[in-house]
């Protein structure tokens, strides 16, 4: 749970709450629940129990520029506008990134990427997202997407964007197609931290997508795809690539991806669209390295149910759901666990 006794609820307003409890030790939540493995457990957090939650009662509530569609994240002891302070980021479908300060829901910055001429399909409807944005290991900057199809990075403090040293970082050439729909996600391994970043397709399976993950190494700024449909293709796949005559396929689960470091492995799961174990991989759990990459063009490796194709004509998505880790069970013949669900 994120510090200091507060909650931030996913609505058209953000709410935070106190009890009269005594400080927690200062600890950050810095992107879709949590840490890498999306565990959703801040052990270090021990204020709210049981015996003291029903003392909970509102703090603040703000109206926010745009429609929360995510997760929040947090951030403790940041040099503001306001003096050094915890503060809570937002992003919203209409593509805002919004700062608050935490103690009484003061605006602190507000940047956005609105979808411009944007629409979904090429239609009439305003393209969105779904998405949750991520914080540095540094502390020093967080980034969002944008409904420009590029993920953005901004100082914590002040929301100043960077735009060196390959920033913004393109995620997608057909946002218009293609949604991102799964909260950023960072892994750190062997010193080096990784952005990661799902793209599906909207509501309704039309359009040119392929469904793809961006792994962005935050050191260098290079970066690598996997793509889902094609995945011997390991590049943004413009409109029509006449290399990868086939659609759908997608990663769109609120996580994004899950990272395992005892495997030091990447896993997501895959919606509908088509499979062959060869180019093709809907309707199943794959496995990649942190840095984004497969090998000879497919997965590390891949799990796929076998009944994949009801799932896929009953549009029954595994991958609405991410893979969850499982801690070791004890007397169990296999070392490591995860499990899937669905639809």
């Amino acid at each position: 749970m994120p510090p200091h006794c507060r909650r931030i609820l996913r609505c058209t307003t953000v709410l935070a709450f106190a009890a009269t409890c005594a400080p927690a030790f200062a600890y950050d939540w810095t992107q879709y629940n949590f840490d890498s493995r999306k565990s959703g457990n801040n052990t270090l957090e021990r204020t709210i129990h049981r015996n003291n939650v029903g003392q909970l009662v509102q703090k603040w509530q703000v109206s926010t520029p745009g429609n929360p569609d995510g997760s929040a994240v947090v951030l403790e002891n940041i040099a503001t506008s306001a003096g050094t302070t915890t503060v809570v980021f937002v992003a919203t479908r209409e593509g805002h990134l919004v700062a608050y300060d935490a103690r009484d829901g003061t605006l602190l910055w507000s940047r956005q990427y609105a979808a411009g001429a944007c629409r979904i399909n090429n239609g009439a409807s305003l393209c969105h997202m779904t998405s949750t944005p991520a914080i540095d290991p540094n502390r020093q900057y967080i980034y969002s997407y944008g409904l420009d199809g590029n993920v953005h990075k901004y100082q914590v403090g002040d929301g100043t964007e960077i735009v060196t040293g390959g920033w913004p970082q393109v995620a997608t050439l057909k946002a218009y197609d293609e949604k991102h729909g799964g909260g950023l996600a960072i892994a750190t391994v062997g010193g080096t931290s990784y952005l990661y970043v799902a793209h599906g397709g909207y509501p309704g399976d039309a359009g040119d997508y392929q469904g793809h993950v961006t792994t962005i190494n935050l050191a260098t700024g290079t970066q690598k795809v996997f793509n889902v449909a094609c995945s011997d293709l390991t590049y943004h796949i413009p409109h029509n690539d006449p290399s990868c005559t086939v659609h759908q396929n997608a990663v769109w689960a609120r996580p994004g991806v899950v990272y395992d470091a005892a495997l030091s492995r990447v896993f997501f799961a895959t919606g509908n669209g088509n499979y062959n174990a060869v180019r093709h991989w809907s309707e199943s759990i794959l496995a990649v390295t942190p840095d984004g990459s497969g090998t000879s063009g497919k997965p590390l490796d891949a799990y796929t149910p076998a009944n994949y194709l009801a799932l896929d004509g009953s549009d029954l998505d595994l991958g609405s759901t991410a893979p969850v880790l499982l801690p070791p069970v004890p007397g169990a013949n296999v070392a490591h666990l995860a499990m899937q669900g669905g639809k």
